[in-house]
C-alpha cells in the first residue's frame, strides 16, 4: 500500500481545518456590525439622511421664492402658500420612507414667515429598521433620533 498515489488523512484533515478558519473569517466579516451588512445598512441611512437635507434645502428655497413673487410680483406681503403646501411639494414619497400618498408622511409643525420655514417635523423610515428622522427646519439639520 505503501507505494500508491493520493490523499492521506493528515492531508485532508489539514485542507478541512483551513476551510473552516476561512469560513469562520468570512461569516465573521459579512455578520459583524463593522461588516459588509452593517456598512450597507449604516449606507442607507445615509443616503437617506442626504435626501432628507436635500428635500429640506429645496423647500427653504422654495419659501424664499414663494416671498419675493408675493412681494414683488404680486405686491402684496404676505404668500398665499403655506408650509404645508412647501412640505408636500418638497418632500415626496420615495427612498423608503413613510408616505401618505405621493407626499412623506410626517409630525410636527412648521411655519413660513418672511419667507423662512421654522419648526421641526418628524419622519419614519420603513426599512427592517425602521429609523426616525428629525428634520429642523429653523436650524437647517437632519438628524437620525432612532431610539
Amino acid at each position: 500500500m505503501r507505494g500508491e498515489k493520493g490523499i492521506t488523512l493528515v492531508a485532508l484533515v489539514v485542507t478541512i481545518v483551513v476551510l473552516l478558519i476561512l469560513a469562520g473569517i468570512t461569516i465573521t466579516y459579512v455578520l459583524s456590525d463593522g461588516g459588509i451588512f452593517g456598512r450597507a445598512s449604516q449606507a442607507a441611512q445615509e443616503q437617506k439622511m442626504a435626501a432628507l437635507r436635500d428635500y429640506m434645502s429645496n423647500a427653504i428655497s422654495d419659501a424664499k421664492i414663494d416671498d419675493i413673487y408675493a412681494k414683488y410680483v404680486k405686491g402684496t406681503t404676505d404668500s398665499t402658500t403655506t408650509a404645508a403646501a412647501i412640505i408636500e411639494r418638497n418632500f415626496p414619497a420615495t427612498n423608503g420612507l413613510e408616505a401618505d400618498g405621493t407626499h412623506v408622511k410626517y409630525t410636527g409643525t412648521v411655519n413660513v414667515t418672511d419667507g423662512k420655514l421654522t419648526g421641526t417635523i418628524t419622519i419614519k423610515s420603513t426599512d427592517k429598521v425602521a429609523h426616525t428622522f428629525q428634520v429642523d427646519f429653523t436650524n437647517s439639520k437632519v438628524t437620525d433620533i432612532t431610539v
